[in-house]
């Protein structure tokens, strides 16, 4: 828009959003996650993944993505939670209605575990 005077005239308004710190994603992540009706195994705490998170993705990364960082760490998280239960599911002898239907409806008592964000991250 700052280039092309003509089409920023057509805004009346421009807004301005900060960028999340880690902290702040990180806390966003939780939330939904919590809100979700995920539960986190006590191996994962706000500091853990805040240090995962800071080892693996520059500030440059996080700002270009802002607020969507804390969606796509629960979405890519969440991936990782179905592939360990398929492969639990694959490979016990009486397999779950719940699963093999593939009509899993929500999240109760799903643990996250730190594998699990570890690889959900590592495949952002």
């Amino acid at each position: 828009m700052a280039t092309d005077l003509g089409f920023k005239g057509n805004f009346l308004l421009q807004m301005e959003f900060p960028d999340y710190s880690v902290g702040e994603i990180v806390t966003m992540f939780f939330e939904k996650a919590l809100a979700k009706g995920y539960v986190f195994d006590t191996t994962v705490t706000p500091d853990v993944v805040s240090n995962f998170f800071q080892k693996n993705f520059d500030d440059e990364w996080r700002i270009m993505r802002n607020g969507r960082v804390a969606e796509m760490m629960l979405n890519s998280v969440r991936a990782e939670i179905k592939k360990r239960m398929k492969v639990a599911d694959d490979a016990s002898p009486t397999k779950s209605k719940r699963f093999a239907s593939g009509t899993s409806t929500g999240a109760d008592d799903i643990v996250i575990s730190l594998p699990d964000v570890q690889k959900g991250l590592s495949n952002m």
